[in-house]
């Protein structure tokens, strides 16, 4: 154990400038979507239905994240969760009308943001233990949420003020957010992840079995819910 802590380090920049990028990029994408769905349609309707279909998406996939982050390599589950949302996002900008955006390609890319949503920010978190040393840990977490809601905050404020140049559109706003996601992807492969090694002995529960059993848990548990 204070061999795999040795090899951690105090601060990681790549993972700070992860956790900046990927929600920075939404911001400015979703604080577009709004705006051109809006004048687009006339009204909140569809991005009503987009929103909620979003959130039934993000559930589902809640369920499964964490065995998946137990099982797997989380820095591995973060490329894949990012690379998804950047090929969805560049490649759908191609294909979408920015005057009337398609509501099936809206659908898709909700479907796959919401995915890359789903694992990488919970990968993100999970992440911190294999690459900063328990010392250091609860300063650069500290570190990582200011990153994380300094992202939040500055996402709408840059599209808001990419509102006002004429030739901007939700084409546009979908390719930034690619972008950002591609840069993000470029970080996360530059985090210095250690896992701990893992005991060959003992034998890892099957996946199926700890979802049911987390649901026992859960509901054996009404304490949660308060």
């Amino acid at each position: 154990m204070d061999e795999h802590q040795s090899k951690l380090a105090n601060f990681s920049f790549p993972l700070l400038a992860s956790n900046f990028a990927s929600v920075f990029g939404d911001g400015v994408y979703r604080f577009g979507l709004n705006w051109f769905l809006v004048a687009s349609y006339g009204n909140a309707q569809i991005l009503g239905l987009l929103t909620g279909f979003g959130f039934v998406v993000y559930v589902l996939n809640d369920i499964f994240v964490g065995s998946i982050l137990d099982r797997f390599n989380r820095k591995i589950v973060l490329l894949c969760a990012d690379t998804l949302g950047a090929i969805g996002a560049l490649s759908l900008s191609f294909f979408i009308d920015p005057t009337k955006p398609q509501i099936w390609i809206l659908f898709i890319l909700t479907f796959i943001l919401n995915i890359d949503v789903s694992y990488s920010y919970p990968a993100t978190r999970a992440i911190l233990p294999n690459v900063i040393n328990k010392q250091s840990l609860a300063s650069f977490n500290a570190w990582a949420s200011a990153a994380f809601s300094t992202g939040q905050a500055l996402g709408p404020l840059v599209g808001g003020l990419l509102l006002h140049l004429e030739w901007i559109n939700l084409k546009t706003f979908l390719q930034i957010l690619g972008l950002m996601l591609l840069v993000t992807v470029l970080f996360n492969l530059a985090i210095k992840y250690r896992p701990e090694p893992k005991d060959k002995t003992s034998e890892s529960e099957p996946f199926l079995k700890s979802l049911i059993d987390g649901f026992r848990y859960v509901q054996q548990s009404p304490k949660l819910f308060e």
